[in-house]
């Protein structure tokens, strides 16, 4: 008897879901509960082998941020998924680097028709708002932890990885070599890093249909934030 385990990069699942559905990742809203229903259903395909539980990874803010309540909220929520596990990496915020090299530019303009380069720019500021990026940090090397810290444990025998990118491809590689099964999970049509879809011993693209009811929009006003920070 062996065990089924789902590993869920969150961050990319509700990125590329956004792209493959066509809809504002802020608008999306996972469906945990479905998610985790969906893997269940996967381990019919292994006989002799049972679901054990999913981790679900994703970036969290600081404590000290003013988003951190909302989002944490939001993730004793998740957390509290029947058969899934809430495992937290950081997510930081940088504004981009493009608007110094912008902002000359507009100086610079400026100064080329005579005009005062700071009233201009306050003016161009005044219409166009700079938001800052978001970044997951320690997501993957959580998941490279669990993949191969539990394959080496016996913990499964079959894992599924719903993520696309390559820098889990050497943690992939490494639960193999322990006699693990790895299937690669991700929305039909939306991109894969080679190297994982070589190297994955089944490639399962997940449907509109299916992605549709893991990942369901929701009405929000277009001042609200989405505390899960995507």
């Amino acid at each position: 008897m062996g065990n089924c385990i789902g590993f869920v990069d969150a961050g990319y699942l509700k990125a590329a879901g956004a792209r493959t559905l066509g809809i504002d990742p802020n608008q999306l809203r996972p469906m945990t509960n479905v998610i985790v229903s969906w893997l269940q259903s996967l381990t019919s395909s292994f006989p002799g082998e049972q679901f054990l539980r999913a981790y679900w990874y994703d970036g969290q803010y600081d404590p000290r941020s003013p988003s951190y309540a909302a989002q944490r909220a939001y993730f004793d929520a998740i957390a509290s998924t029947p058969g899934l596990q809430f495992r937290a990496g950081h997510l930081v915020e940088r504004m981009p680097q493009w608007p110094r090299s912008i902002r000359q530019a507009i100086r610079d303009t400026a100064k080329h028709f005579h005009l005062d380069p700071e009233r201009f720019l306050a003016d161009f500021e005044r219409r166009f708002r700079v938001v800052p990026e978001r970044r997951q940090k320690g997501v993957d090397t959580l998941i490279t932890l669990d993949l191969v810290r539990l394959a080496e444990q016996g913990a499964y025998s079959t894992g599924f990885l719903i993520t696309g990118d390559r820098d889990l491809a050497e943690p992939v590689r490494a639960a193999q070599a322990m006699g693990r099964r790895i299937i690669v999970a991700h929305p039909d049509g939306d991109w894969i890093a080679t190297e994982l879809r070589h190297l994955a011993d089944e490639v399962l693209p997940i449907s509109n249909d299916e992605l549709a009811t893991m990942l369901q929009a929701r009405r929000r006003d277009r001042h609200e934030r989405d505390p899960a920070g995507v």
